[in-house]
């Protein structure tokens, strides 16, 4: 049972994702709007680490079934932009450019900065990026989360 709630936990951000899409189509949000929803995704992320923490204590399972849906993701997205050069047109294609949406405005900022010098930088480095940043939140929220419950 605690596998499946970890799981369920990883795969939030496909629906989070596809909510943030609807949003953005529907209220026409741009800029800051966008910038400040990818960093409480990102605190949504933390503690969603934190709540891994509580619900086992083996922190390579929480880690590894946490962060599962993000690797797939990162890697289907890596293997249809580079390998194929083109997306799926299904869900194949489509679910996990809605897994990392939330965090594409933040990770193109941040991208945008470490390749200054690169004109135009492809979308899977934003995808690398978002997925190093969700890793890292969601690690920092599984150690703070259990040196709490361990004091």
């Amino acid at each position: 049972m605690k596998r499946v709630l970890l799981a369920l936990l990883a795969a939030s951000p496909f629906a989070i994702g596809y909510c943030f899409h609807y949003a953005l189509i529907q209220f026409n949000w741009a800029g800051t709007v966008v910038l400040l929803l990818s960093f409480l995704f990102l605190i949504y992320w933390f503690f969603a680490g934190g709540l891994a923490a509580k619900i086992t204590k083996i922190k390579r399972e929480a880690l590894l079934i946490g962060n599962s849906f993000s690797a797939l993701s990162l890697v289907l997205i890596v293997f249809q932009e580079v390998v194929l050069r083109r997306y799926f047109f299904n869900a194949v294609g489509f679910a996990p450019q809605m897994f990392y949406l939330p965090l594409v405005p933040l990770g193109t900022n941040i991208a945008s900065v470490l390749l200054f010098f690169i004109p135009n930088h492809p979308l899977w480095a934003t995808v690398v990026l978002d997925f190093l940043l969700m890793a890292a939140a969601y690690y920092a929220g599984f150690s703070v989360s259990r040196k709490n419950i361990e004091t």
